[in-house]
């Protein structure tokens, strides 16, 4: 039954399915890989969707000049959800990481400095 017109359908489906950009490479993406890792960790570290929505709109009406630009709580929801973006991986949670997360939530950790990279 491996020649069924349902069968040969849905594979073309996950065909065209697979080929389609994702992420930034869609021509009217808002957002670039590395701001929805910040979304998802601002939202670890406690920020609300609405927190996230404001300062996300904020930064890209800042970063695109565009004043129409708006990123609304339901696509941060769908961004942490990971209903949209999950080709991307979360930030690792290195030590790094942890203590950069303890830094901006006000922790009292070491003065080392603290650098993470995207993985």
């Amino acid at each position: 039954m491996k020649n069924h017109p349902m069968d040969r359908l849905l594979a073309q489906m996950k065909k065209r399915k697979a080929k389609e950009p994702k992420g930034e490479k869609v021509v009217n993406s808002k957002l670039t890989e590395t701001e929805v890792r910040a979304i998802r960790l601002g939202h670890r570290l406690g920020y609300s969707t609405d927190e996230l929505s404001k300062i996300y709109t904020v930064h890209l009406r800042g970063r695109t000049g565009d004043p129409k630009l708006q990123i609304t709580r339901q696509q941060i929801w769908r961004i942490v959800t990971k209903k949209d973006w999950k080709h991307v991986p979360d930030v690792e949670m290195t030590p790094e990481v942890q203590a950069a997360m303890g830094a901006l939530k006000g922790e009292n950790i070491s003065s080392d400095p603290v650098t993470f990279s995207s993985s």
